[in-house]
């Protein structure tokens, strides 16, 4: 297990606390373009936030489009969010079953083509698409989900401070949060069929 990763569970969230990191745009969280790859080395970075799931304790099929509700918030008038799902192995290696993790630039949230910054520390509501799968994951082994806010250098760092991409010279930090409680439940939408 890595240090403040937390639980990726069918039940209801509780009153449990918020979730905390920083990302730094000069400092990206990189991005593994093979999903063979072992994402341990991304995982294990205080940049991203990782829930996994208990082992299965029976094959989990996954068939159809999968959406990530996001509670979050941010410190300042722009930022992204990305998510990837992954299957733990029983000898801890984490594998994406997608090519690429999913991701939203906050000030397009709504859609549109239209643009609207952020309140900060304001939580806010994400639908991410996450995208179609068709993948079974393996009695024994585990489902992680992670989040975090840059994926270089697939795509360029968002750099929070609100500013027109194309003529944004600075950088600024943000400190990101994460809520899954029960008013703001953050959570996933999976396609699931019985075999």
């Amino acid at each position: 297990n890595f240090p403040g990763d937390g639980v990726l569970s069918a039940d209801l969230p509780e009153d449990e606390p918020a979730d905390h990191y920083r990302y730094d745009p000069a400092l990206p969280t990189g991005f593994v373009t093979v999903s063979a790859n072992d994402r341990r080395p991304i995982e294990i970075r205080a940049d991203v936030l990782s829930y996994t799931s208990a082992p299965l304790k029976f094959p989990m099929t996954i068939l159809g489009d999968i959406v990530l509700e996001l509670h979050a918030a941010t410190d300042g008038p722009d930022t992204d969010w990305f998510a990837i799902l992954t299957e733990v192995f029983p000898d801890g290696q984490s594998k994406s079953f997608h090519y690429a993790p999913a991701g939203l630039r906050a000030r397009y949230r709504e859609g549109g083509g239209g643009e609207s910054l952020l309140s900060a520390n304001q939580p806010t509501t994400y639908r991410i698409p996450m995208g179609p799968a068709g993948h079974q994951i393996a009695a024994g082994h585990r489902l992680r989900l992670s989040i975090f806010s840059a994926a270089f250098p697939e795509y360029e760092p968002n750099s929070n401070t609100g500013s027109p991409p194309a003529t944004d010279c600075e950088l600024r930090v943000a400190q990101q949060t994460v809520f899954h409680n029960k008013n703001r439940p953050s959570h996933l939408l999976l396609p699931l069929i019985a075999i």
